[in-house]
């Protein structure tokens, strides 16, 4: 399950031992066909991945699809693949590359582009060291970025000299199974598809999975110890974030009122566009009426808020 800490050397360190552990598995392992079991010991492919990534966004207040969550899925994804690329190259020092890397016939094909993968390997990963500094930038995660380019560094250093263990290291699964076991509240690198979820099982009946990132999420969006929990028990009681009521002057504010000003603790400012705003909740199809009946102040039109962590969306 994925988790980034302050100090990624944790993070590092997971990496090398399920690294590992994938690669001790590669030669105890059975294969469906003959094919597929050659392939997997000429080329020893493996494939460490993550689950819980849209989890983890949400437990820093960041809308999924934003600069911020990019900032920091392409961080922890260039550790993870950097830092196994490393350790494959460490396993090569002591076991010795994989076989396809100096034999580009060993697996059989007769007319290869060359009698080696050795240029063409180390092209790969220098051209994932690049791909490193095209990675949005946020400042609350350079540090992140800042250790991505040394895995990837280490990478290619040790890879210049002792090859490596493994043709591929990671994949990112969907997960959908097993990130249950896990305890993870999304699977894979997608986002949350309902804070409440039911999962229909083979021998009857269903289970019931809660986000149990809600509160952190809240916690980072400045939300208090009574909001919080004002929020969790409605969730809990009506399977929806929608429709909670926090304090009087902090309530859910209904679209015809806020249409006409009446926003609350957030009135419009003058010349600014007219807003609507609607706390933790809100859909293209009970916004668009508000929308038709705002105030057409200013001639950018009215904009919309989704709560603390969206940003005002202009109309066009």
């Amino acid at each position: 399950m994925l988790t980034v800490s302050s100090t990624p050397s944790a993070s590092r360190a997971a990496v090398r031992v399920y690294l590992t552990a994938q690669e001790i598995l590669v030669d105890n392992s059975s294969y469906p066909i003959a094919r597929i079991a050659e392939n997997s010991h000429v080329f020893r492919t493996l494939g460490l991945g993550y689950a819980n990534l849209g989890s983890l966004v949400m437990s820093y207040g960041l809308p999924y699809d934003s600069d911020e969550a990019r900032s920091l899925t392409g961080a922890i994804t260039a550790i993870m693949t950097g830092e196994a690329y490393a350790q494959s190259a460490r396993m090569a020092q002591i076991k010795g590359p994989f076989k396809g890397y100096k034999d580009a016939r060993c697996s059989g094909v007769e007319k290869t582009a060359a009698k080696d993968n050795v240029e063409p390997m180390q092209q790969v990963v220098a051209q994932h060291r690049q791909e490193v500094e095209k990675i949005q930038r946020y400042p609350k995660f350079e540090y992140l970025l800042a250790t991505s380019r040394e895995c990837w560094d280490e990478a290619i250093a040790l890879g210049k000299k002792h090859g490596y263990r493994n043709a591929q290291v990671t994949v990112l699964a969907p997960t959908g199974t097993i990130s249950f076991f896990m305890d993870s509240d999304t699977t894979g690198i997608e986002p949350d598809i309902a804070l409440v979820k039911y999962k229909i099982l083979a021998g009857g009946g269903n289970l019931k999975i809660v986000n149990q990132t809600v509160p952190e999420a809240l916690t980072g969006l400045g939300y208090k110890g009574d909001e919080i929990r004002r929020i969790i028990d409605h969730v809990e009681a009506y399977d929806t974030i929608e429709d909670v009521a926090l304090t009087a002057d902090d309530a859910i504010v209904k679209i015809e009122r806020a249409a006409k000003g009446g926003c609350g603790r957030q009135r419009p400012q003058a010349g600014a566009p007219a807003r609507v705003r609607l706390r933790l909740q809100g859909s293209p199809r009970n916004a668009q009426p508000a929308l038709h009946r705002a105030p057409q102040g200013d001639e950018r039109g009215p904009a919309l808020h989704f709560g603390r962590h969206f940003q005002d969306r202009q109309r066009p």
